[in-house]
């Protein structure tokens, strides 16, 4: 890659020439490189892995995710080494579930509610009556206290007590049982009233 001044005898050069040189922009830099066609062998592994990223993104768009649902993958997918959207977060950990062979299982409709001094209760559409897990924490990295939830008919409710006053916290749901632990939420946040 060649670091280039006024390339072309222009200011800027974008696109290639002749299908050999390629000119482009790379980090505030101009760039010209070897052109390269990308392969796509486009094998029946490429081919599974592609339906299950068409799977997904089609889970993101009508399972039911709410604004509060997709707002907590966006706070899930900003604590990563490497920010991203929360829609790459939903994708990513989507993968995970059905590279394991899980049963998907959306998670949607979290609604907050109650919210005392000490407390707040949390429901969760899950539409299976599996065994599901909160953690919640006062950061969003840090969320080492549980809640086990209650089926009640397609949905899951948690109620977390013993909180401090005037405190918000962040919490997150996953399952626990067997083809379903891989299954998480984003980050959900609720505040607790003053006391």
């Amino acid at each position: 890659m060649a670091k280039l001044t006024g390339p072309l005898m222009s200011l800027d050069a974008r696109g290639s020439i002749a299908q050999t040189i390629t000119f482009s922009g790379w980090k505030g830099l101009k760039i010209a490189r070897q052109r390269v066609i990308p392969a796509n062998p486009n094998t029946a592994d490429q081919q599974a892995q592609r339906g299950k990223m068409t799977t997904l993104v089609g889970y993101w768009h009508s399972d039911g995710y709410t604004a509060a649902d997709k707002s907590a993958y966006d706070l899930w997918a900003s604590t990563f080494s490497t920010p991203q959207s929360g829609f790459n977060a939903f994708i990513a950990n989507g993968m995970s579930v059905l590279l394991e062979g899980d049963t998907w299982a959306a998670l949607t409709d979290g609604t907050v509610s109650n919210e005392d001094a000490s407390s707040f209760d949390f429901a969760l559409d899950c539409g299976a009556d599996k065994t599901y897990k909160l953690y919640y924490g006062c950061t969003p990295t840090t969320m080492l206290n549980e809640v086990a939830g209650v089926f009640d008919t397609d949905h899951v409710d948690f109620d977390v007590s013993g909180l401090s006053a005037s405190t918000k916290y962040y919490f997150y749901v996953i399952g626990t049982v067997a083809d379903y632990d891989h299954q998480r939420t984003g980050i959900y946040t609720a505040e607790t009233a003053a006391s």
